[in-house]
């Protein structure tokens, strides 16, 4: 495939990330509600990005640093390898996070999961920047 089309599907991809994670800000700017409805919904807006977030990092690094990854652990460990974003070991820790997101019918795994969303918010943030700035 050209080049070009390749930098404009990343392009697309890094766009698609950065409306996920202003739609996840959204929502953790909402008070909760009695009914877990805000929870519930951020919960499963962090899924969509943490999605997003590897498949953008795969397609970053098949194109800039020729790495190929299949999974999302071994895409982030690509990523903190070729210096594309620091090693931190919540980042890992959000892969983790995702999985366990299938199983928030457990109140408790629920709030767990909810009360770490700001700082996965965070880590977004910080991988669009590095996304961002090799975009340019």
């Amino acid at each position: 495939m050209d080049e070009a089309v390749l930098r404009e599907d990343l392009a697309d991809r890094i766009a698609q990330l950065r409306e996920a994670t202003e739609r996840l800000r959204e929502v953790l700017a909402e008070r909760p509600d009695s009914h877990g409805i805000v929870r519930d919904s951020a919960i499963k807006r962090f899924e969509m990005c943490m999605e997003l977030a590897w498949k953008t990092l795969q397609q970053f690094l098949a194109l800039e640093n020729n790495v190929q990854c299949a999974s999302p652990r071994k895409c982030f460990q690509a990523a903190f390898k070729a210096e594309v974003i620091s090693d931190d070991p919540f980042l890992i820790e959000m892969l983790d996070m995702r999985n366990l997101a299938a199983h928030t019918y457990k109140e408790a795994l629920a709030q767990q999961l909810y009360a770490k969303l700001p700082s996965a918010l965070e880590r977004f943030d910080m991988l669009l920047g590095h996304l961002s700035a090799t975009e340019a």
